[in-house]
């Protein structure tokens, strides 16, 4: 019944503990010696420990990680002592975001992954501004939602939140008007990428978490994180992304969407989750590539500066807010 993380790795000889992503086990056995740990990740065999001088049970167990949960995530901290609280780390995150995450229960709706070859800082900076959307999807998305009022919001002086901002679908603004399959989409399910749903069934237990200034043209509030998270919040959906560095070139994302709305019970919910999906395979495709193409000239190092505008604060607020807590380390000495 309690939440525990740990290093897997065998304090033996450094071998991974558990090979399987996920599943059920009542304790871990190292495949290379067969040292043993229970699931509070205490060391309770080790084959001929009488050939061991200075093995002790007590002081061998698995590495644990300082972890906390937020919202319903589970959150963890590799560092050996915490710099502050996840409470403290999510600020000015409500409460009543944590709540609207954690206490209703939601369905895992999609979950994409894949590696792309770029930095892994690029996915973030791609999916924390909508600046790029008529540009680079004319037909999977743009004009779908307005920028007219998406103006970020950043968070200087917070530990590990960069920024906001809500954004607007746009009727009379649209630079390509929806599709036909686009309109049917939303008219057959609750959600709708393009076009706003008026299907939507299932309603939040903390509408005050969400859409602020209570605009009925709202379409998403996207708040954006440290080290490496991505929030976009719907009225029934939530999509979190993740960038997970390989190399300086070369990252893993993932991308989850869990929703309030039930597996698909019918033809015309299951018409819509279908095409929702593919949409947005088509959006992250083009994201991705165009990514690729960026990391491959910034090696070159041929253009030193960028510029950003209002829409792109976010981008620029993940690289002021990593110096400062680069800065802040090495005025420790770390």
């Amino acid at each position: 019944g309690v939440l525990r993380a740990f290093y897997n790795m065998c304090s033996h000889r450094g071998n991974q503990v558990a090979v399987d992503e996920k599943g059920c086990t009542k304790g871990f056995k190292c495949l290379f010696h067969g040292w043993t740990y229970d699931t509070e990740g205490q060391l309770s065999s080790v084959p001929a420990l009488e050939k061991f001088s200075t093995v002790d049970k007590a002081e061998n167990g698995l590495k644990p990680i300082h972890m906390d949960v937020w919202g319903g995530f589970v959150h963890l901290c590799l560092a050996d002592e915490p710099p502050c609280s996840l409470a403290e780390f999510m600020q000015p995150m409500t409460e009543r975001l944590g709540q609207h995450f954690g206490d209703q229960p939601w369905y895992l709706d999609t979950h994409l992954f894949c590696d792309v070859d770029c930095n892994w800082k690029l996915p973030y900076d791609a999916v924390s501004e909508f600046y790029h959307f008529n540009a680079l999807h004319p037909k999977s998305i743009g004009g779908g939602m307005s920028l007219k009022d998406a103006i970020p919001t950043i968070y200087p002086n917070k530990a590990g939140v960069v920024g906001h901002f809500d954004a607007y679908y746009s009727p009379t603004e649209v630079f390509l008007d929806p599709t036909p399959i686009q309109h049917m989409t939303a008219e057959l399910g609750a959600s709708g990428v393009h076009t706003k749903s008026d299907n939507i069934e299932v309603k939040t237990r903390y509408p005050d978490a969400i859409n602020l200034e209570d605009k009925p043209d709202w379409a998403v509030d996207m708040y954006v994180t440290l080290p490496h998270v991505a929030y976009l919040i719907q009225e029934q959906s939530v999509a979190v992304q993740r960038s997970w560095p390989i190399a300086v070139d070369r990252c893993h994302v993932e991308l989850e969407i869990w929703t309030l709305t039930p597996p698909p019970r019918n033809f015309s919910e299951q018409f819509n989750s279908s095409s929702v999906k593919s949409r947005l395979v088509d959006i992250l495709v083009e994201d991705f590539s165009t990514l690729e193409r960026i990391q491959a000239n910034l090696v070159h190092g041929a253009v030193r500066s960028f510029h950003f505008n209002s829409d792109e604060w976010l981008v620029k607020g993940l690289q002021d807010l990593i110096q400062v807590w680069i800065d802040r380390e090495k005025a420790k000495g770390g």
